[in-house]
């Protein structure tokens, strides 16, 4: 008998990361005006030595547009300190010998013990770039826009998941300049109490060759598997452990116990996710996944703990009354706001389909939108500021018919800054040109 399994992979969430300011950051001051600005940048009546501080305080506040120019390099580094252990240092250069070239190199207590050199580098001179890397335990692949992928083979003895930082620019030279819109990385959280294993007998059926192996005990294996936020199966083959990530294994063949054959899946329904920063106006929600079966449902909540105020508590229903509904709530001190309560809105999903949900807001309204369906405009509490909350949590009340196969869970902030062209370069202004 075959049993398909709807397998549950531990949602990890983007976050943008406003950098704390560098020593390395200077104002300079020039004789000049702005030429192409917003009219609604802010303003404040300060005297002019104040104002500069606060804009050298503040991370967002920009005076010149140091993008990368002619024979200026930007590096990447995956570092562990205070170790100096750079496990992945990309180096890009633009106009050395007339080239735009890459170089990527590993360091290991500051000194270097791998090279690679010449690699392609995309970019022209003072254009938008956008790089993105992940990696497996040997090997990085770094993307630059929508150029071919570039492979690193890793060095075993300075692992990527060993770091402690990312630096930008590493070296502080003053030729090395670029203007850094927007940086995300992901964070895997910690595993959710409500997230169980559960032993059957059977053996994987569809799965990747690829998967990890270890030489544990049956109770060990459970135990990794439940720890390991990737891991959603762990079979059991004589004194071998296999474990699965979500893409790895499809179906599970169901057996009786005499074949003792025994694969543990882990399972759960409510997700909850602690805020590292305040969810600013603007940032954007998102979660993926495959809605429930009939007759079951699906619930996302925006949260202050311990106060209990749910600035936003939606519910989408699948099958009750024969609808697919959704209902909006607001809570504060665990106390349903009434005023705020609106039901009977669509819910265009049916049982069993892949979802995309995404939810930003003003001070004063929410946006819901659902695939590429109507967004959903709804009017917020202020006595419970969405600004205010601590965590999201999808499936609050952790009931038996709230299920969902969970893809991902994020949130990216709002990273662009403002930026202005100055009358004539910073260099020429400094060599009184």
């Amino acid at each position: 008998m075959s049993l398909t399994l709807l397998l549950l992979l531990l949602p990890s969430k983007s976050i943008c990361y406003n950098p704390p300011i560098s020593e390395n950051l200077k104002m300079v001051v020039v004789y000049g005006k702005p030429l192409e600005f917003s009219t609604n940048s802010e303003k404040s009546e300060e005297n002019w030595v104040d104002c500069l501080q606060k804009c050298w305080k503040q991370w967002d506040c920009v005076v010149d547009k140091p993008t990368v120019r002619h024979v200026s390099p930007v590096t990447i580094s995956f570092v562990k300190f205070p170790e100096k252990d750079f496990a992945l240092h990309i180096r890009l250069y633009f106009g050395y010998g007339n080239l735009n070239i890459t170089d990527i190199t590993v360091w290991k207590n500051d000194n270097l013990v791998k090279r690679l050199d010449n690699q392609e580098n995309p970019y022209g001179c003072e254009e938008d770039f956008e790089i993105r890397i992940n990696a497996t335990e040997t090997v990085a692949s770094i993307y630059m826009n929508d150029y071919p992928v570039i492979q690193y083979t890793l060095e075993p003895t300075v692992p990527l998941w060993d770091i402690t930082n990312f630096v930008i620019n590493d070296s502080g030279h003053s030729y090395q300049q670029f203007f850094l819109i927007l940086l995300i990385f992901c964070y895997k959280h910690e595993v959710s109490e409500n997230v169980k294993m559960v032993v059957v007998f059977g053996i994987p059926s569809e799965f990747s060759m690829s998967a990890e192996k270890s030489e544990e005990n049956w109770a060990d294996c459970l135990d990794k598997c439940w720890k390991q936020w990737d891991c959603v199966l762990v079979f059991q083959l004589v004194d071998v452990c296999t474990y699965y990530e979500i893409q790895e294994i499809q179906k599970v063949t169901k057996l009786d116990s005499s074949y003792n054959r025994k694969v543990g899946i882990k399972t759960g329904n409510r997700y909850q996710m602690n805020l590292t920063s305040p969810f600013y106006l603007g940032e954007m929600f998102f979660m993926k996944g495959k809605t429930p079966k009939y007759r079951n449902q699906l619930s996302i909540s925006f949260v202050k703990f311990p106060e209990k105020d749910y600035a936003l508590h939606i519910r989408l229903y699948f099958g009750y009354g024969n609808l697919n509904i959704t209902d909006i709530t607001v809570w504060k001190n665990d106390v349903e706001v009434k005023e705020r309560t609106v039901e009977n809105l669509v819910n265009p999903y049916g049982c069993e389909e892949d979802f995309e949900i995404r939810i930003n807001a003003s001070e004063t309204e929410a946006y819901i939108y659902m695939n590429d369906y109507p967004v959903i405009q709804y009017t917020l509490e202020p006595t419970v500021p969405m600004s205010n909350i601590t965590n999201f949590v999808i499936n609050d009340s952790n009931l038996p018919d709230q299920q969902a196969t969970l893809y991902y869970v994020g949130w990216t902030g709002i990273c662009e800054v403002f930026m202005y062209h100055c009358e004539q370069t910073l260099d020429a202004v400094v060599k009184g040109i």
